[in-house]
């Protein structure tokens, strides 16, 4: 339900009010609410936010847990762990042990690794019997492995570039690997690799080595040197669906048993669904299903004759399995694909705000940014973040734009964005991205985390006169929760300029979400989903 124009005048007038009386709100300094690491060899034993604050190069520090031989960069023994690479890069040095850019001990949860590079160690990133935990937005690139998740359950990868390593992009696991036989740890089950670019390693893209019931989607999957995506050794359950597997040296998606001169030793996969996938241009076959010699290093179909896994609409032209196991080939439409560089690639699916980089310009009516004062706020390509355009305001007085959705009581949000000042703001001006909830007549109901305050949005830390200037800021507002009786969220950009001089604040690359039990993003438009395409 809108509210009416009146309702929100009202509230810019006592917004004006207050913010005249008080001088600017009072921000959580996100920015410092971190513990800062510098070099290599760290170990993480506490939960928090931990953030790199600067490049580590060359690490190599023996492990300190015991066990097995290997070196690390960065290590992490505690549940609840954020660790924010913050665009830095880690790199590994020689060594005579195995080294690991990023450990984490066995059997930790929520452990979070973000955002920067790992490159130079056998492993770049390993999830060592983790749950819950998260390894997005990292590229990997010049390692053995760019990331390992090994054993454990409910864990995601995604989001992340991984390119050019040795051997495997990712690899879903349940053995250690040592001079003495592989032990094995257990299946990693529940587990998500999902929106990744993979492309150009030395084996596999993907290589899931016995796990049961994980998810393999909408990745991009190009070019590598053996296999695109690969399920081998006693897994069973999964879902592939959605990926991209093109170019690769041998196949794009197989399901692949073993034997020894036809004595059969590890059955083909069994009982995964493979739906919805492109896999085109692959040098030996698109898709497999069958039975490695590795005596003669043959292929055959099915033993017994039989379709070990569920082959639904894909798109492709050549396969090798049981006779009649997989359909003919589709066409897919890529307005419905989600792979890095189909048509619907974004993170749409968990932003609930429309046109959040400002690209389209989308009018209120359709759903849009609504300006509070067009001749000050303008959609501008004098500097953006990403794509060609960014939100500017400018000038004396209270300026910004919102957009409303629909929110219920009791669920929890958070906005985030990025602004930037040109020019250095004198005092007395600030920008902000901010949140509130409004019932169904328009009342404006803040958050339970503000109720009772003279200011019951929630803002961002701002953009103000101790802010860099041409640099983009990251702003975040925090968590705020629906009070009863919520009807609808509405987010903010907000510039209040009461310097005098003619100032400007950009905003681009806005995100509004709902969350989770985990304080993670829910997505609309979740993968799970049972699609019906009609696309042949």
């Amino acid at each position: 339900m809108k509210m009416q124009i009146s309702v929100r005048g009202i509230w810019r007038l006592v917004l004006l009010f207050c913010l005249c009386l008080s001088g600017n709100p009072a921000f959580a300094d996100d920015d410092n609410d971190f513990a800062p690491i510098s070099e290599c060899g760290t170990i993480i034993s506490s939960p928090g936010h931990y953030k790199l604050v600067n490049d580590l190069i060359d690490c190599n520090v023996p492990n300190p847990f015991g066990g097995l031989d290997f070196s690390l960069a960065i290590g992490i023994n505690s549940d609840r762990v954020v660790f924010d690479l913050d665009g830095h890069t880690i790199s590994c040095g020689p060594a005579p042990s195995f080294p690991v850019g990023v450990y984490t001990e066995p059997l930790l949860s929520k452990v979070r690794i973000k955002n920067g590079t790992v490159t130079g160690c056998g492993l770049g990133v390993l999830l060592n019997q983790s749950n819950r935990s998260t390894v997005r937005d990292m590229t990997l690139l010049g390692n053995f492995n760019g990331i390992e998740v090994l054993a454990g359950s409910r864990n995601v990868v995604r989001g992340n570039v991984i390119s050019r390593n040795w051997s495997t992009g990712v690899f879903l696991n349940s053995f250690i690997y040592s001079d003495a036989e592989p032990e094995f740890v257990g299946k990693g089950v529940d587990n998500r690799v999902f929106k990744n670019l993979i492309v150009d390693n030395g084996s596999f893209g993907i290589d899931a080595n016995n796990v049961e019931d994980n998810s393999i989607s909408c990745n991009r999957v190009d070019r590598n040197l053996i296999t695109g995506v690969s399920v081998t050794e006693a897994s069973k359950g999964n879902r592939v669906d959605r990926n991209v597997a093109n170019n690769n040296q041998v196949d794009g998606i197989a399901f692949i048993g073993l034997e020894y001169d036809g004595f059969v030793f590890q059955p083909i996969p069994a009982g995964s669904d493979v739906n919805r996938n492109t896999a085109l241009g692959n040098n030996s076959t698109d898709l497999v299903e069958g039975v490695f010699d590795v005596f003669d290093y043959s292929f055959r179909q099915d033993p017994d004759g039989l379709c070990r896994n569920n082959w639904g609409r894909n798109q492709y032209i050549t396969e090798f399995a049981a006779a009649g196991c997989v359909p003919e080939p589709v066409i897919l439409d890529t307005k419905n694909g989600c792979a890095p560089g189909t048509d619907n690639d974004d993170d749409g699916d968990e932003n609930q705000l429309k046109d959040p980089g400002f690209e389209f310009q989308l009018p209120p009516e359709q759903g849009g940014w609504l300006l509070f004062n067009p001749s000050q706020s303008f959609f501008s390509e004098a500097s953006a973040r990403s794509g060609q355009r960014s939100l500017l305001h400018e000038g004396f007085g209270v300026n910004g734009s919102f957009q409303e959705i629909p929110a219920e009581p009791g669920s929890q949000w958070r906005l985030t964005g990025y602004g930037l000042t040109p020019m250095p703001l004198g005092p007395g001006a600030f920008g902000i991205v901010q949140f509130t909830f409004f019932d169904t007549f328009g009342i404006e109901l803040g958050t339970v985390e503000t109720q009772g305050a003279p200011f019951p949005a929630l803002p961002s830390n701002p953009i103000n006169e101790r802010s860099p200037d041409n640099q983009w800021v990251f702003l975040d507002s925090g968590i705020g929760t629906a009070p009863e009786g919520t009807a609808s969220i509405t987010a903010f950009t907000l510039y209040l300029d009461f310097s005098g001089s003619v100032q400007q604040v950009y905003f681009d690359d806005l995100k509004l979400c709902a969350l989770d039990d985990e304080f993670e993003c829910i997505e609309l438009d979740d993968d799970d989903a049972d699609h019906d395409d009609d696309d042949d």
